[in-house]
């Protein structure tokens, strides 16, 4: 038998502020049943929209990488990733 693929891919809206800063993602699915999202390599949501609130509290630039993974109700996937930049506040 051969499956439809599932297709994962997404949109967001911003991919760098400055601490903290709230990201929306816009998830785009094709043949899939599933949705997971992961930031730098651990799940945070099955939402196919959800948001995020980064926080940095480094003295340095931290960048995330985000993936949104797809799967079908045939075990076919399809991932998607991205990074997400976040400044630290000024120290005063």
């Amino acid at each position: 038998n051969i499956y439809p693929k599932p297709a994962a891919s997404y949109s967001y809206s911003d991919s760098a502020g400055c601490s903290p800063i709230s990201v929306l993602f816009n998830g785009n699915v094709a043949n899939a049943t599933q949705t997971i999202w992961y930031i730098d390599g651990s799940p945070f949501s099955t939402l196919e929209d959800p948001n995020y609130r980064f926080v940095n509290e480094s003295a340095d630039n931290v960048t995330h990488t985000i993936k949104f993974r797809v799967n079908s109700i045939y075990s076919c996937a399809d991932s998607a990733s991205h990074t997400v930049t976040v400044f630290p506040n000024p120290i005063t």
